[in-house]
């Protein structure tokens, strides 16, 4: 019996991770240069940042043979390396307010990654099923 831990590290699944984490930086960057190009309001900001958690990790469920939550999750998890990199903190910044916020950021991406997973699933399973539509 597979463990899900380790079918984390198979080739397929590094593969779906790795092309889950270059869509999440395209995404980013897309996703800043509108928010500096035209300054749109805090919804659809949130609204720009929750696509860019959500499509990769429909990405990576599609890539991913098996354990497509678990996949999700760990794509959110690597996301926070992403941003840290683009927004670098100095250490002497980090206060207990920055971390706690971090911490939720990272939460945040594992959710909504875990959900874009879940949502190719159930598009995968509704395109492939023989049921009429409704």
């Amino acid at each position: 019996m597979t463990s899900p831990w380790r079918s984390v590290v198979t080739a397929r699944s590094l593969l779906a991770l790795v092309v889950g984490l270059i869509a999440f930086v395209g995404l980013s960057v897309l996703r800043i240069r509108l928010q500096y190009a035209f300054y749109p309001a805090s919804a659809v900001g949130f609204v720009l940042t929750v696509l860019m958690y959500l499509i990769p990790g429909a990405i990576v469920a599609l890539v991913a043979a098996q354990f497509r939550l678990l996949h999700g999750a760990a794509l959110g998890l690597l996301t926070a390396l992403v941003v840290w990199f683009e927004v670098p903190l100095p250490p002497a910044l980090l206060s207990w307010d920055v971390t706690r916020f971090l911490v939720l950021i990272v939460l945040f991406g594992a959710v909504v990654s875990a959900a874009g997973g879940l949502a190719a699933r159930w598009a995968v399973r509704r395109v492939t099923s023989k049921a009429i539509w409704p």
